[in-house]
């Protein structure tokens, strides 16, 4: 996508084009500079709200997952049906309801549970739907699904099977890549958790609190366990992401429980090849101010006090935020930035989710202007690539 992002001040032109995906934010401010102040008004916490939620949002063909659709506040009237398309087959599963009371206040939730299954390979999305209740009518967010080849079946009771399923097949070399890692048992310990290789990949931590859900694979029902990670490609290429092993101890086909219900197990090693990955070169053309970012980003950018003396500081504060590399982004070089002295900036950042591929970085930056012939600050650019 070929685009310039203005903030503060609008939409930017340039005498080139940028490259597709490359994108660059841009903020400027001057003397004096007026702020905008935007008022944010919290929901009460009293209102009625309706959520859906998926168990897994990956999931090969041929097996489950569940939906739950959860309604707090008030109580529908009907319960809504989804659309899933040519790719995904709904029906409804049960409701359940329950009731809290914390410091005097009672709150009450019903959840609405739905069995998606996959028909076809695909990426689908569920439509948000519109729940008719005693609070008057809401609507959920659409939901993504993605649907996956299916593959052989665990065999024998008591075995299990692993599976890596990778977000896309194809990527850019440093995109970030979100691994899902499942592993199928009916029954089982874990020993030592997930071991992913690959050559010229950098992996991320594997979360240590996997998600279990239990589906149905032909005429047999399985627990799902499910651990995220993510691989950054360091070389591009058609790379091997795996092969994948964990151990873990497993009970012996055919035992028996004894007199205090235990049953005689070994310990087994599960495994999974490895999958073709395509990474492919950045395109030409990048800004001189591209440190390497790529992923999704917005950029927030404001600076003050904006009436000072010589010699009196400026903080520049800017809040990059999006989906990527969050922890590694760095500001770019003020070099340009003619009669000012400088300090080291410092940097806060927050994650917002456990594989640490989104949320937001903070910035200060110091400066100070040398000269009473300054009377405005620089443009303010940061560049970022853009895979989608």
């Amino acid at each position: 996508m070929i685009g310039l992002l203005g903030l503060m001040t609008g939409w930017f032109p340039r005498a080139f084009r940028l490259p597709a995906g490359a994108r660059r934010a841009r903020g400027v401010s001057s003397f004096p500079l007026t702020l905008a102040l935007l008022l944010l008004v919290a929901p009460s916490s009293d209102a009625a709200t309706a959520r859906v939620s998926l168990d897994r949002n990956t999931l090969p063909v041929g097996e489950t997952a569940t939906l739950t659709l959860t309604v707090e506040g008030t109580t529908p009237r009907t319960q809504p049906s989804f659309n899933g398309g040519a790719g995904l087959r709904i029906t409804a599963a049960g409701r359940s309801t329950s009731v809290s009371l914390v410091n005097g206040r009672q709150t009450m939730e019903i959840a609405l549970t739905y069995t998606v299954e996959a028909l076809r390979e695909g990426d689908f999305t569920l439509p948000g739907v519109e729940i008719q209740s005693d609070a008057g009518p809401l609507r959920t967010r659409p939901v993504a699904v993605k649907v996956v080849r299916g593959g052989a079946t665990p065999v024998g009771e008591g075995q299990a099977s692993l599976r890596l399923v990778p977000s896309k097949t194809s990527c850019f070399v440093g995109e970030l890549v979100p691994l899902e890692i499942q592993l199928y048992v009916e029954e089982g310990r874990l020993q030592q958790g997930p071991q992913l290789q690959g050559e010229g990949f950098n992996f991320g931590k594997i979360g240590d609190q996997p998600t279990q859900t239990r589906t149905r694979v032909g005429n047999r029902t399985l627990n799902v366990v499910t651990f995220r990670t993510v691989a950054t490609p360091v070389k591009t290429g058609k790379l091997s992401l795996g092969p994948i092993w964990l151990q873990m101890e497993v009970p012996v086909p055919g035992s028996r429980q004894d007199f205090f219900g235990f049953r005689q197990s070994h310990s087994i090693r599960v495994t999974a090849d490895a999958l073709p990955l395509e990474v492919q070169p950045l395109p030409p053309g990048a800004p001189a101010d591209f440190s390497g970012a790529i992923g999704q980003f917005t950029l927030d950018y404001n600076a003050g006090p904006t009436r000072l003396a010589v010699g009196d500081p400026i903080t520049l504060k800017v809040t990059l935020t999006g989906s990527g590399p969050i922890e590694s982004l760095t500001l770019p070089s003020l070099d340009g930035w003619q009669g000012f002295k400088f300090y080291p900036p410092s940097s806060k950042t927050e994650l917002a989710d456990p594989m640490e591929t989104s949320g937001s970085k903070r910035f200060e930056q110091v400066v100070v202007p040398q000269s009473p012939e300054i009377r405005q600050l620089p443009p303010f650019t940061w560049s970022y690539f853009d895979p989608e």
